[in-house]
């Protein structure tokens, strides 16, 4: 016998749209659409006037979930980085600093849920672009897992990896096994699955999918993926 759990992972893109647009609403229907218990989001901006006003407290109100936040740079007076969303009570986080030399800030935010009764640890992270900078951050994270994972681990975020035979992408199959990656970028027609999820055990990860609707392939240019994974 086992819990579910739902996790997805959803880069918003600042809440920009096909149209160009920031229109917060549509990725918050998009979250509310994937009904997962705890959701990493990548490229949130929270600005706290004007007329993008868009706060923490909009986005918890918004989705009725936690927001733990993780973010990283100042940009266009807004806060802009990495979010975690859940359902489930928050026992222990930890914020990881993946910035590597004078790049973009980088960074995850490793927490460990309360999954009823069973301490499950999830990690959501946004990667670099440059593949030296993913390979040590994968290197940085995977050291952290080791030390500091608790229980079932689920580690997701956009690691803007395309290259299947990349070292920083051996270094994750080597730890979690071959998962599903299925293609989330561009959202109007994916052909790179720079959007994922892993699990540790990788026999509790059930289903892995991405939705595709016309909402997500409007909302952001990348499209969200969700997967099912069973706790023991």
């Amino acid at each position: 016998m086992g819990h579910k759990l739902v996790a997805a992972t959803y880069n918003v893109h600042e809440w920009v749209g096909k149209d160009g647009r920031q229109r917060p609403a549509r990725a918050v229907r998009v979250i509310g659409d994937l009904g997962a218990d705890v959701v990493a989001l990548q490229e949130v901006s929270f600005c706290p006037t004007g007329p993008g006003r868009y706060t923490m407290e909009d986005l918890a109100r918004h989705t009725h979930m936690q927001v733990i936040p993780g973010l990283t740079l100042t940009k266009k007076d807004a806060d802009f980085g990495n979010v975690l969303l859940t359902r489930h009570p928050l026992r222990d986080l930890r914020k990881l600093d993946l910035t590597f030399k004078t790049r973009e800030p980088r960074g995850a935010l490793m927490a460990v849920l309360d999954v009823h009764n069973v301490p499950c640890t999830v990690i959501a992270t946004h990667l670099g672009l440059q593949r030296r900078e993913r390979h040590l951050q994968v290197q940085g994270l995977i050291k952290e897992i080791k030390a500091h994972g608790a229980g079932p681990l689920v580690l997701m975020g956009d690691f803007n990896e395309w290259n299947t035979f990349s070292g920083a992408l051996r270094i994750l199959k080597a730890h979690f096994g071959k998962g599903p990656t299925p293609p989330t970028y561009p959202a109007r027609c994916p052909v790179l699955g720079l959007d994922r999820i892993m699990v540790e055990p990788i026999k509790a990860l059930q289903k892995v999918l991405v939705l595709k609707t016309p909402l997500t392939r409007f909302a952001s240019d990348h499209l969200p993926v969700k997967a099912f994974i069973r706790l023991s």
